[in-house]
């Protein structure tokens, strides 16, 4: 049996002798490993989830140890951001029918109003609740954007709530990891930190929670994933 290494695609083999720089492992002096036989390891290890070593017949040498490899870069909290500067914003029971949702965007588009954390409600009795995030900075738009859609729809009312804040944790590919997600909001939970809305992308995960408790979310966050790491925590501009 002789002594090598299963690649990350083991139709891939090294040829002795040589030394190959691969993602998270440095190959040197490698031997040549049978095609049906690194399948036979690989079905093994994928079956059973257990390290596998494989020792040469007459060597005492340690061989090589197959096992999960970690990725190039594991999935870290890099920061914590946190914005005051907001206001909460909901049209109160809006037609559910097609174009509605196209309609009250494309006002606040015109009205160069940049909108965030947007939630659509169930739909009932033909009715149904539309909720964004705006900036404090776009108030007076956001005002010329209601009575341009007062006069195009019928709506119950909108409701604005400037005592929220968002905040938010960032990091490459932290959505792909459902345990980041229900880290943060157990850790908010415990602090009786309500989510009002929860909104989701690639590189951050970010809640609108009331305001007054911004400073607690933060350093329980803080103590959750960034103790001990190097990590930036500021507040969005």
């Amino acid at each position: 049996m002789l002594m090598g290494f299963i690649l990350p695609t083991p139709r891939l083999f090294l040829t002795p002798g040589k030394s190959t720089e691969y993602p998270m492992m440095k190959c040197q002096r490698w031997q040549i490993w049978e095609p049906r036989f690194c399948r036979f390891v690989q079905l093994i290890f994928l079956r059973s989830m257990v390290k596998v070593q494989v020792r040469g017949s007459f060597s005492q040498e340690e061989g090589t140890w197959v096992e999960k490899m970690r990725s190039m870069e594991d999935v870290k909290v890099r920061a914590i951001t946190h914005n005051g500067n907001v206001i909460k914003v909901v049209f109160l029971d809006v037609p559910d029918r097609p174009g509605i949702a196209a309609l009250i965007f494309k006002e606040l588009a015109d009205c160069s109003v940049s909108v965030d954390m947007i939630i659509q409600s169930e739909g009932r009795e033909d009715k149904k609740d539309v909720a964004f995030v705006v900036s404090r900075e776009d108030e007076n738009r956001l005002k010329k954007v209601i009575a341009n859609l007062n006069q195009k729809i019928q709506f119950q009312g909108v409701k604005l709530d400037e005592a929220v804040a968002k905040i938010s944790i960032v990091g490459a590919g932290i959505a792909s990891d459902p345990n980041i997600a229900y880290r943060m909001f157990r850790t908010l939970s415990e602090q009786k930190i309500n989510i009002d809305m929860i909104s989701t992308s690639n590189l951050r995960i970010s809640c609108l929670i009331p305001n007054s408790s911004i400073n607690e979310a933060v350093q329980a966050l803080h103590k959750e994933f960034i103790e001990g790491e190097e990590v930036a925590i500021h507040e969005e501009l």
